[in-house]
């Protein structure tokens, strides 16, 4: 259920206009195409076959045998173990003009320089996820992840039309400020399974246009006040599996347009009464494999939208009487493996509930 919370927001409309898959030999430097659906599609996938090394060549050569490759690619898709220099190689070969979506998975090396996509003018979707970077970068000749960053070496002229970036799945300990700041028209943002412990309060003012962020599966141990008072548009956040055992009271208290909040697997034992006061608009609620030992009663007073809830896998004893009163809207109710011994809620108000 979790998962319908993020789009794939890197290669829309694949179906309908098939996929040209690419080859690529550590030992001939040459690229060998096909189709799946029988003609030139705008969505390449480059497999990059080789073994750990970087590849041995500064240009590539297409097949006689293979098919050629459409001159306006729209969605690139890059896989194999790669270098820096690899990718590259790469973009010279397949990074057209009409570029908008790309992903990199494989990549070797720490550091991932945004200098490498540079001239991808059209580019709106950046999907690094599943590599080792340890770090993003302006360019390589930029270090500098401070904010703000003024030197020219350090701006990443892209960055403004960039709306998706997918970095889950590496090694990163932090969120650079400085790195944020180039892309400042972000709508969708995932960080989830790197190494976070920590998300200082103005990180992501940078940022404030975010409709989605995924922070799932880090080692934030704590929620602090304002953390993510700039994202007033966000709709969906998603910070479970982490290290949480403490929520301020004022957490959430900007984010009076999220629809969606997973805060799933996570060792917190108390909420505060108005910890979800603010959040009107929310929809759908997952605080399930947390060790919650009762809901207070105002915990959703101001929660009227609220039609599923979710608190599977609790030590709940007890859920006072009125706690879900006023929720008219409440379709789902999940109180699965918990410890309740008796159940005194009042559900004449949840006309609208599933049993």
């Amino acid at each position: 259920m979790l998962t319908r919370g993020r789009r794939n927001a890197t290669a829309p409309n694949q179906d309908q206009a098939g996929e040209t898959v690419c080859d690529i030999s550590n030992q001939e430097c040459s690229v060998s195409c096909r189709h799946t659906s029988g003609q030139q599609s705008p969505n390449v996938i480059v497999q990059v076959n080789n073994d750990g090394s970087a590849l041995p060549c500064t240009y590539l050569s297409q097949t006689s045998s293979g098919s050629s490759i459409a001159t306006e690619i729209t969605n690139l898709t890059i896989t194999g173990q790669l270098f820096a220099r690899d990718l590259t190689l790469l973009l010279l070969h397949f990074g057209t003009p009409a570029l908008t979506h790309i992903k990199v998975s494989g990549l070797i090396d720490p550091d991932f320089n945004l200098d490498l996509i540079h001239n991808l003018t059209s580019l709106k979707h950046i999907d690094i996820s599943h590599n080792a970077i340890s770090r993003i970068l302006p360019s390589e000749k930029c270090t500098e992840t401070v904010f703000p960053i003024v030197k020219q070496e350090c701006r990443f002229p892209p960055g403004t039309q960039i709306t998706t970036l997918l970095v889950n799945d590496n090694v990163l300990s932090d969120m650079p400020k400085g790195v944020l700041a180039l892309f400042p028209n972000l709508l969708t943002l995932d960080w989830s399974r790197n190494q976070l412990n920590a998300l200082p309060t103005h990180t992501l003012e940078v940022t404030p246009h975010l409709r989605t962020l995924w922070l799932r599966g880090n080692a934030i141990s704590a929620l602090h006040k304002d953390m993510f008072a700039p994202l007033t548009h966000l709709r969906e956040l998603n910070i479970g599996a982490n290290l949480i055992t403490s929520v301020h009271e004022l957490a959430f208290h900007s984010l009076g347009a999220l629809t969606f909040l997973a805060f799933v697997n996570n060792p917190i034992t108390h909420l505060a009464p108005n910890t979800f006061s603010t959040l009107s608009a929310l929809e759908r609620l997952f605080l399930d494999d947390l060790q919650l030992t009762t809901l207070h009663e105002n915990l959703f007073t101001s929660n009227p939208n609220l039609t599923i809830a979710g608190f599977d896998r609790n030590l709940i004893t007890r859920v006072p009487r009125h706690t879900l009163s006023g929720l008219s809207k409440l379709q789902e109710l999940r109180l699965d493996d918990n410890q309740l011994t008796t159940l005194s809620m009042d559900l004449t108000s949840l006309s609208n509930l599933r049993f």
